[in-house]
């Protein structure tokens, strides 16, 4: 067991995933850790790690901003438009199957009359040399009441196409809609971490420059982090300096080898630390 504000479990075989998920109550662990409950900007600045991509300087601030209570004033019109949008369903319309089954109505039609008009020159044919009629007369006649009923299932067809044309050109409008939606909340977003970067971007570089003397930066091996992910020292020192300025009632999981210990760690980062 474990336990206090600056946590070393260096020499454990404990997963990095596995410790956040705990700590966010995301998904059942066999970790059992208790702390404050951590509030949405953990998930930006909950890990300092290589074998991430970090957050954008911008992301970080924002992150950090939240944090300390800071909204943006572009918030209320974000959440108005992201409801919109989550409430905005484009309507799935199956137009190929109504025109497929108009298509195939038509050709039984057309076979249909073909075939009738075959047989009344048969009919007329057998009259005019007094032969049987009775078995054409009587073809003729379940013929005629078969074409009847694949008339009726072409109008029918045709009138449901006509439904699913009207239902597609209301979906595509909804669509465009939904696209309209999307690009102004992904503008509104921008603009909120713009905003919220702002506020505090005159502490984040006073207390960038007190940690930007950390001698473990320079130390810090960034050809061992996952090839597909670039980090650079400046990342990782944006990082650091925005869980510092944060308000973060969780603990932070440092996995990225810049601190020495644990205590350490905590000091340089005003938080609640464990460090893997």
């Amino acid at each position: 067991m474990y336990d206090g504000t600056a946590l070393d479990l260096r020499d454990t075989t404990v997963a990095a995933a596995d410790l956040l998920a705990a700590i966010r109550g995301e998904s059942p662990t066999s970790l059992d850790v208790t702390c404050s409950s951590p509030t949405p900007p953990h998930d930006v600045l909950g890990h300092v790690s290589l074998d991430d991509a970090i957050p954008s300087r911008r992301a970080l601030l924002a992150a950090a901003a939240r944090s300390r209570g800071h909204t943006a004033p572009q918030r209320p019109a974000y959440d108005a438009s992201l409801r919109k949008l989550r409430e905005l369903e484009v309507p799935t319309v199956d137009v190929a199957t109504a025109r497929k089954r108009v298509a195939d109505a038509g050709a039984e039609e057309a076979q249909l009359r073909e075939r009738m008009a075959t047989l009344r020159g048969r009919l007329q044919a057998r009259r005019e040399t007094d032969a049987e009629t009775a078995s054409v007369t009587t073809d003729l006649t379940d013929t005629a009441a078969r074409l009847s009923e694949v008339e009726t299932e072409r109008i029918a067809a045709e009138q449901a196409l006509d439904r699913q044309e009207r239902r597609a050109a209301d979906a595509r409008e909804v669509r465009q809609r939904r696209l309209e939606l999307e690009d102004r909340v992904a503008n509104l977003e921008r603009r909120m971490r713009a905003s919220l970067a702002e506020r505090i971007s005159s502490v984040f570089d006073e207390e960038r420059d007190s940690l930007g003397s950390l001698d473990a930066l320079g130390s810090v091996e960034f050809d061992g982090a996952d090839a597909d992910v670039s980090v650079t020292s400046d990342d990782l020192l944006s990082q650091l300096v925005a869980v510092r300025v944060a308000d973060l009632a969780a603990p932070v999981v440092v996995s990225a080898s810049v601190f020495t210990d644990a205590r350490s760690a905590a000091r340089s980062l005003d938080a609640s630390v464990i460090l893997l």
